[in-house]
């Protein structure tokens, strides 16, 4: 009889993975399990992921040395969640009715989403679009079409954020995932996230002393030598207006990008026309940067007024970097495109150059 019961509890450990012996066979919730090589004797975390930049930790237990965990979920929902061990993380989308979740692969590609996945198929279209998006493979069309396409709301809307759509530009993008959202869970936390984002958007909106479609102010500043330079004077050409500042770090590292989409169109009628922020204590700063950063174009002006800079008044600017691209007949046709959006406009207002 003992050998009957060693034999079944063996056949039981190899070909049921651990599903009789690991009291898990009648848990009613979500059961994420792991087999990650690299990762042995460390703590894996499971956060909730929220809108709200808050994470709230679910569970968490300790790997065992062959690279084995397994985490539990009480109370499934419609969430993605984030696994961290280490320096190292990955998000997992899990349905309210999923049982079991398993990833097998190495700590080295765990936080680009190189893992095998055993999941549902929402899981696993999720897991495929995560890694397009964060590695720069799913450029901005596909984005859009995999959002219109996918039938899980909340793969489109991580795949709105991870793609960074920007509210303002793809308001009508939000509005769809977020009716869609709750027409799934009326009681979904991210449905009422979004609905507050998508409430914030359009009171900023509303706001806006710039609107697209509508003839861009004028501008007409000294630049570093003291010579004016007026915005109307590059009618003709695509302009991208850039508030920018020496002092301002998201747009000394936005720079690099903006030279970058400059070289590449200014021989076929793009310009940059760039307004500083800087005070008349930082001129030489101002130039300073303007060589370090290598922004060779010659439309460089500022009030040297800082935040009391009239053209930002004029374009109601609260904030830096923020850019206004004008068509060639001088019109708003975006405001604050950013990355590919931005050089797909471009091209388009250049005539698909």
């Amino acid at each position: 009889m003992r050998f009957y019961t060693t034999l079944a509890a063996l056949v039981c450990f190899a070909f049921l993975n651990f599903q009789c012996g690991d009291g898990l066979s009648d848990y009613e919730g979500t059961v994420i399990k792991g087999n990650i090589e690299g990762a042995s004797n460390l703590q894996v975390y499971l956060d909730k992921m929220m809108l709200n930049n808050t994470a709230n930790i679910i569970d968490k237990t300790e790997i065992d040395g062959s690279g084995k965990f397994t985490l539990k979920i009480e109370n499934p929902e419609d969430v993605v969640y984030r696994l961290r061990i280490g320096a190292k993380s990955t998000m997992v989308l899990a349905n309210a009715d999923d049982k079991v979740i398993e990833l097998k692969g190495s700590i080295d590609n765990f936080q680009n989403f190189g893992y095998e996945l055993t999941a549902s198929k929402d899981a696993a279209e999720f897991k495929d679009m995560m890694s397009k998006t964060t590695t720069g493979a799913m450029p901005q069309p596909q984005l859009l079409q995999f959002i219109n396409s996918t039938s899980n709301p909340l793969s489109a809307l991580f795949a709105a954020l991870v793609g960074r759509l920007n509210p303002e530009q793809s308001l009508e993008v939000f509005k769809k995932i977020n009716t869609d959202l709750t027409a799934k869970n009326p009681d979904s936390p991210y449905a009422k996230d979004l609905g507050n984002i998508i409430a914030q958007t359009q009171f900023k909106l509303s706001q806006q002393k710039i609107r697209v479609g509508e003839a861009a102010p004028d501008i007409n500043e000294a630049d570093p030598n003291g010579k004016n330079i007026a915005l109307s004077s590059l009618k003709g050409s695509v302009v991208l207006v850039d508030f920018w500042a020496s002092w301002c770090r998201p747009c000394r590292f936005n720079n690099p990008k903006l030279v970058a989409l400059h070289n590449k169109y200014k021989d076929k009628g793009f310009k940059v026309y760039s307004v500083s922020l800087d005070k008349d204590t930082q001129k030489e700063r101002w130039k300073q940067a303007i060589k370090d950063d290598k922004l060779d174009w010659p439309y460089h002006v500022s009030d040297l007024k800082g935040w009391a800079c009239v053209p930002a008044k004029a374009y109601g600017v609260r904030s830096i970097p923020q850019t206004f691209l004008l068509d060639k007949e001088g019109k708003i046709a975006a405001i604050n495109p950013r990355g590919e959006a931005l050089e797909q406009e471009v091209a388009k207002l250049l005539g698909g150059s």
